[in-house]
C-alpha cells in the first residue's frame, strides 16, 4: 500500500509536469503581460551564430519563463507568500521604499555596459560627418533610493566609470535630480520636474533653452506606473503632467512606420493613458518608436540634434523643441545603427546626444547590434 502511494505521487507529479509542457506548446504565445506591464519574450530564431555565441539558449530560457502557463497566477501567489508568510519587503526583484515602488537591480553587468560604450563609439566612427557629440547618463530611481534606504544596489561608480569611455563630451545631470523627480509607481522621471535638466543640456550644447514660463500644464489624474500592480497595497495613483507651449503645439512630428514609410503623429497622445495593455507613460511621443523626427521652423537655432535614447528621452525631447530646427530621435532597441542611412538619418553637421539611463547601459543586450 505504501509503495502504491509513492507510485501515485510520482505519477501525479509526472502528469503535472507533462500537463504544463503540453499546455505550453498548445497555448498561443502572449505578446504582453498586463499584470507586469511589459512585453513578453517571443521564441528566438535558431541560427548557427546564435548557438555558437550562446545567445539562443539564454533567449530560449527567457522565452520559456515568460510564456510559462499560468505565469501571472504563480507570480501573484509568490508575492502573497513573500509578504504574508515570509514577511519580505521585496518580491521577485521588486520592493517598496516608503511610497516609492522600484525594481531591485543590484548586479553590475560590466560586459553589457562595455558593449554599450563600444556601440556608441562605433556609431560615431560610422557616421563621422557630425558636428559635436555629447552624452549624458540618467541615474535610475534606485540611485537615489540607496541614499535613504539600505537596499541592494549596483556599483554606480563603476558603471559611470565605464560610461566615461564614450568618445563624446559628458554632460553631468545627476546633481540636478532628486528622488522626488521620479514617479512613485514608475521608473521614469516626471516631465514637469526636469526643466533644469533640459536647460543644462541646451546650454552645454550651445543652444538657447526654452523659457520655462512659456509652458502650460495638462494634468491627467490616476497615473499607475509599471510597478503599480506588483504590490498588494500600492500607493494612491499619481498625476501625470505634460507640458505644452507654442513650439510643441506647432511642431511637425513624424515617425518611421512598420512599412518603412513616415507617418504623422503628435508630441503627446492621451489615448495611451490608462489604456489596456499600454504603458501610460506612452503619452509621451507614443512610447517605444524606432525613429521620430520633430521639426520646428521657428526654433531659436537652425541646428539639427540627433538624440539616441531610451524611454527617458520620450519626455525630455519635447522640452528641446524650442531650441532645435530639427530633432531626430533614434532608439537602438528597435533600429540597428547600420540602417540609419537607409531610413534617411543625416549626420552632416548635426549634434549627437546619447541620452542613456543607467538601466539601459547595464542591460545593453537590448540594444540593436551594429
Amino acid at each position: 500500500m505504501e509503495k502504491f502511494k509513492q507510485y501515485a505521487v510520482i505519477a501525479v507529479f509526472f502528469l503535472f509536469l507533462c500537463g504544463f509542457a503540453i499546455a505550453h506548446f498548445i497555448l498561443p504565445d502572449k505578446d504582453f503581460s498586463p499584470s507586469e506591464r511589459k512585453p513578453l519574450e517571443q521564441a528566438p530564431e535558431l541560427t548557427v551564430d546564435s548557438i555558437l555565441s550562446g545567445d539562443y539558449f539564454l533567449d530560449a530560457e527567457n522565452y520559456l519563463l515568460d510564456q510559462f502557463p499560468l505565469r501571472a497566477q504563480f507570480l501573484d501567489a509568490k508575492r502573497i507568500l513573500d509578504k504574508n508568510i515570509f514577511l519580505m519587503n521585496s518580491s521577485s526583484g521588486y520592493a517598496s521604499v516608503g511610497e516609492h515602488l522600484t525594481q531591485l537591480s543590484p548586479t553590475l553587468n560590466e560586459d553589457q555596459a562595455e558593449h554599450a560604450v563600444k556601440l556608441f563609439n562605433k556609431i560615431l566612427a560610422q557616421y563621422p560627418d557630425f558636428n559635436k557629440a555629447y552624452y549624458t547618463v540618467v541615474p535610475d530611481k534606485n540611485y537615489f533610493l540607496t541614499q535613504i534606504n539600505n537596499q541592494p544596489s549596483l556599483d554606480y561608480d563603476r558603471l559611470l566609470q565605464i560610461a566615461d569611455g564614450i568618445q563624446a563630451e559628458k554632460i553631468e545631470i545627476k546633481h540636478l535630480l532628486t528622488l522626488e523627480d521620479f514617479y512613485r509607481t514608475d521608473s521614469h522621471w516626471r516631465q514637469e520636474r526636469i526643466l533644469p535638466v533640459a536647460e543644462a543640456l541646451c546650454l552645454a550644447m550651445g543652444v538657447q533653452p526654452a523659457d520655462g514660463d512659456s509652458y502650460r500644464t495638462t494634468t491627467l489624474q490616476g497615473f499607475k506606473g509599471i510597478y503599480y500592480t506588483l504590490t498588494e497595497n500600492p500607493p494612491e495613483p499619481e498625476e501625470l503632467i505634460y507640458l505644452r507651449n507654442d513650439a510643441i503645439d506647432n511642431a511637425i512630428v513624424e515617425r518611421l512606420g512598420n512599412n518603412m514609410k513616415t507617418e504623422e503623429m503628435t508630441v503627446y497622445n492621451e489615448e495611451n493613458f490608462n489604456k489596456e495593455f499600454t504603458d501610460s507613460y506612452d503619452v509621451f511621443l507614443d512610447g517605444p518608436e524606432s525613429m521620430i523626427t520633430i521639426e520646428n521652423p521657428n526654433a531659436t537655432s537652425d541646428k539639427h540634434l540627433i538624440m539616441i535614447r531610451d524611454s527617458f528621452g520620450s519626455s525630455l525631447a519635447p522640452l528641446l523643441i524650442d531650441s532645435y530646427a530639427k530633432i531626430t530621435i533614434l532608439d537602438l532597441r528597435y533600429l540597428k545603427s547600420n540602417y540609419f542611412s537607409a531610413v534617411g538619418v543625416d549626420f552632416t553637421d548635426a549634434d549627437v546626444l546619447f541620452l542613456c539611463s543607467t538601466t539601459m547601459i547595464n542591460n545593453a543586450k537590448t540594444l540593436g547590434l551594429f
